[in-house]
This record gives structure tokens, sequence and C-alpha cells, in this order.
């Protein structure tokens, strides 16, 4: 990750030197890097803004303890089967539809049929 800030941060001050030396000339491009850096500064630099100088506040999240009492796992760390989904054509996926569908008809009618019906008239 500090590999892309640094490389964007470089970018952003290359590029208002570039624009300043341009338009400015020689006194123009140490104007352009000047400006660069402050921008790439406060948009590339991992500090709090407002002068304070305070550092950002860690915020993850660690693994709960619980005392050995109960385990607990990172999300990452689970022990579900991690090749649950496949991928499969379309006349497999319709015929196990299809499966389906004609068992839950089938097992509703052999409901209906055993079931005696009131009729309210």
């Amino acid at each position: 990750m500090s590999f892309v800030r640094d490389v964007m941060k470089k970018a952003t001050i290359g590029t208002a030197t570039w624009l300043g030396s341009t338009f400015g000339g020689e006194k123009g491009a140490v104007i352009g890097k000047s400006i660069g850096e402050s921008i790439g500064s406060s948009l590339f630099d991992r500090k709090a803004q407002g002068g304070s100088g305070a550092e950002l506040i860690d915020t993850s999240v660690g693994i709960p303890d619980y005392g050995g009492r109960m385990q607990s796992f990172k999300p990452s760390m689970s022990r579900g089967n991690r090749d649950y989904v496949k991928s499969v054509n379309f006349a497999t996926l319709n015929a196990a539809w299809d499966a389906r569908f004609s068992k839950f008809f089938t097992d509703d009618y052999k409901v209906k049929r055993t079931l005696v019906r009131k009729k309210i008239v």
C-alpha cells in the first residue's frame, strides 16, 4: 500500500511541477513543485488534518477471547467447505429444479388425496 501511495504522491508532485514549468517557466516550476508537495502530502500522507500532528487511530478488531470456553475464528480461517460453489450448465440446473418441483407436486398430490375435506355450504 505504501508503494502505491508513494507513486501517487510523486506523480502529483511531478504533474504540478510540469504544469508550473509549462505556464511559468523556471519560476513556475519551483512554485508548481511546492504546490505539488503540499497537495501530495495532504492527500497521501497518513496524518490527521488540522495541524494537531495526531496520528490516525487504529480501529482494527481482534479475535474475541472467551477464556477457552468458546472457540472463535477469523473469517479467513473458517472451517467451512471452501469449494462449495461450483459452476453448472443450464441443463443440469434445469434438471435439478424439475426434480424438486415434481417431487413437491407428487407429495402435494398424495397429501391432498389422503385428507378428507369438509365442504361448508
